[in-house]
């Protein structure tokens, strides 16, 4: 896959947030380090509606169309356009290929079957029926082209969700590159991308390295699963 920011990527998140939460407190918004010192005070008291400030914008390539609707499943605080198969030519699409097909013996049928698709659709297409109509036989697994948004509030959700160990394969590889790619651009996402980033049986070990607990019915193990959180957070 390649992830690609583009367009209005909050560049210094914190001390967006920070700022925006300064204005409701009266308090001096000029000032950097105050501004990071309040917006992870915020974080640090679970004040989400202030990461509602912070955007990240992204172009989504070779990422397959079924993972892409887990992304669109993620649908508060997010907008997204989709390579559309209406218009565009899938004729030679590449397409994903999980762990489990790359295997041999496995591969060679996976591709065959790929291959018959391609085959299929090409030949709609040369019979006159419009793409709109053939994309019907186009699989889940073909690659598509994303353009997404979404704010920090729900980014941070998405983290906690995709990059649980039970989440799809392909979207928790998704969102550690992601993840990747955003603590790269500097100190202030490398520290949202250290603490809240992570699994959701993590979302609050920053706070407290000890409150590591799932509430998944079907826990994957990593943390100790806990039926009523209450009992927690006493």
């Amino acid at each position: 896959m390649k992830l690609t920011l583009v367009g209005d990527t909050t560049n210094h998140p914190l001390q967006k947030i920070g700022s925006v939460a300064g204005v409701c407190w009266g308090a001096n918004t000029d000032d950097r380090e105050k501004n990071v010192n309040r917006a992870i005070s915020c974080i640090e008291s679970d004040h989400g509606r202030v990461l509602e400030w912070v955007n990240v914008e992204l172009l989504i390539e070779d990422l397959s169309a079924r993972c892409m609707r887990e992304v669109g499943r993620h649908c508060v605080g997010t907008s997204y356009l989709q390579s559309s198969t209406r218009y565009v030519d899938e004729s030679n699409f590449k397409y994903y290929t999980p762990p489990s097909c790359q295997k041999d013996g496995v591969r060679e049928v996976y591709e065959k079957g790929m291959k018959n698709i391609a085959e299929f659709y090409g030949e709609l297409i040369e019979l006159g029926v419009p793409r709109e109509d053939a994309a019907n036989a186009l699989p889940l697994g073909m690659d598509s082209k994303v353009v997404w948004k979404i704010n920090l509030r729900s980014l941070v959700n998405f983290m906690n969700k995709r990059l649980c160990s039970r989440a799809l394969l392909e979207i928790r590889q998704f969102a550690n590159e992601l993840r990747s790619l955003l603590m790269k651009i500097n100190v202030e996402w490398g520290w949202i991308g250290e603490n809240l980033f992570v699994p959701s049986c993590e979302r609050y070990k920053f706070l407290n390295k000890s409150m590591c607990f799932c509430i998944e019915k079907k826990c994957c193990g990593r943390h100790p699963y806990i039926k009523d959180v209450t009992l927690v957070k006493q």
